[in-house]
């Protein structure tokens, strides 16, 4: 799942986790680690002792070691796996692999971040103005995904976009759709909790962002859109283009 933060992920989780044998990953840690194992073979001590093999075998059974205890049948894996690094990484451990790309608006997923934070640590346009430009940032929390996606797309992967706006509208028949282009069934639950996978939950106050990942459980909510009410204009101004042509 290479998808835009702030569309979704969260939720969408919680429905696809109420299932047995279907889970969704939280904000994977797993590229963090692949690209550090590789960076590390461009250190000195590596290169003072070019083991590759043995680090390959390291690098090559990521997936396999950190799920071994994962007791599921389908495992949908979360995190920006569309860079160049990332995708050269799958296309050697994995034949095929196939991409489930979620997508908001910019502008909307900016919004909601400022949304969020209001109360912890946003307190005037200044303050705005800079977290955006952190998010906006090539390795931010938007702009990293954000490149992710769009290098996904133009290396021709096998991939599917899904809308954040047919979500809102209509849930049960987006996870009908995703069904579909996954190959298995995921049921719609009656009612959801809040994220939870392995009898762990996020804690988000360890990132000093407190309710980033608090989700409404009533399935019928529909969020606010209107971005406008939490960006400064000079931010809209800046990012109104920053959606790429490729996708409407």
């Amino acid at each position: 799942l290479c998808s835009m933060p702030r569309a979704g992920n969260t939720i969408l989780g919680s429905i696809i986790n109420s299932n047995k044998s279907i889970k969704m990953t939280s904000y994977s840690i797993l590229p963090h680690i692949i690209n550090d194992l590789i960076m590390l073979k461009h250190s000195n001590t590596f290169k003072n002792y070019p083991d590759h093999k043995s680090m390959d075998n390291i690098i090559k059974n990521i997936f396999n070691n950190y799920y071994h205890d994962w007791d599921y049948k389908y495992i949908i894996e979360r995190g920006w796996w569309g860079t160049d690094l990332n995708l050269k990484y799958l296309n050697e451990v994995f034949d095929k692999p196939k991409f489930i790309i979620l997508w908001r608006p910019v502008l909307e997923c900016l919004a909601s971040f400022v949304r969020v934070n209001r109360n912890n640590f946003l307190k005037n346009d200044k303050d705005v103005i800079s977290y955006v430009a952190n998010l906006m940032h090539p390795k931010g929390g938007i702009g990293l995904p954000l490149n992710s996606i769009k290098n996904l797309i133009k290396s021709n992967q096998n991939y599917k976009i899904f809308y954040y706006h047919d979500f809102v509208k209509d849930k049960k028949k987006f996870i009908k759709s995703l069904s579909y282009y996954i190959g298995t069934g995921i049921n719609f639950p009656k009612k959801i909790s809040q994220f939870e996978l392995n009898g762990l939950k996020y804690d988000d106050k360890s990132i000093d962002q407190e309710g980033l990942h608090t989700i409404n459980t009533n399935l019928d909510y529909i969020p606010d859109e209107n971005y406008e009410k939490y960006l400064p204009k000079e931010i809209i101004q800046k990012y109104k283009g920053a959606d790429y042509e490729f996708i409407t």
